[in-house]
Order: structure tokens, then C-alpha cells, then sequence
């Protein structure tokens, strides 16, 4: 059977006025936090540019956020985020610059190694 989850990206500290209004996925009801994770990242492939969704940390409300209690990836997300004015708090984090550096740093490699010719 298949559910609404309600979520809402925030940046931590609200930084970079990145929040978002509610949005939602549909989950089935053996989804966990891990597999919310996946589907909010596929939704938001813009929003989410250079950043995995296991970096995504997820808060059953504004409230547990306040008081820091994310979410375990195993726990089940049946009865989280059933409105739009209650929705699970995703925190992004902001893009590590570490992660782009990985990434490019191959290439560039191979540009030096060819430039030496």
C-alpha cells in the first residue's frame, strides 16, 4: 500500500535561503528514511546537484530538527510527514567543494600527463 510523505529541504542553520515549500513522494508502506532519501533525491536533481542522498539528514518535524533528533535509515516512514503543514524536515547540506575536486581531479590528471608530449 502506498502513502503521501510531505518533506521540506532546509540548508543547515537556514543558510543560503535555500528552504522550500512542501513537496511530497509517494512511499509504500515498507519504505525506511533510507529509501525516502533515494526518492527525495531523484525529485529534486536540481536542488541536489553534488550532493548523495546519504548525506541528506532526516527530521520527523520542525521540532525535532530544533532539538537535533534526526531520523535512524531504518526507521519506517509510515505516519511521517502526512500534511503539507507537517512535513518531514530534510536538511541538505551545503556542496562540498572536496566532492567536485574528486571528481575533476582525474581529467586533469590526464590533461597534464597529454600536455607533456
Amino acid at each position: 500500500m502506498s502513502h503521501s510523505v510531505w518533506h521540506r529541504l532546509v540548508r543547515p542553520n537556514n543558510s543560503q535561503a535555500q528552504n522550500t515549500d512542501p513537496s511530497k513522494v509517494i512511499a509504500m508502506s515498507t519504505w525506511d528514511v533510507d529509501d525516502l532519501k533515494t526518492a527525495v533525491w531523484n525529485k529534486n536533481p536540481n536542488s541536489l546537484r553534488n550532493i548523495d542522498a546519504s548525506d541528506l539528514k532526516v527530521y520527523k518535524n520542525q521540532a525535532s530538527l530544533a532539538a537535533n533528533e534526526s531520523l535512524k535509515p531504518w526507521v519506517r516512514v509510515t505516519g511521517l510527514g502526512q500534511s503539507y503543514e507537517d512535513p518531514v524536515i530534510i536538511v541538505v547540506p551545503l556542496p562540498s567543494s572536496r566532492k567536485t575536486e574528486s571528481i575533476t581531479s582525474p581529467i586533469l590528471m590526464v590533461f597534464d600527463f597529454c600536455s607533456n608530449f
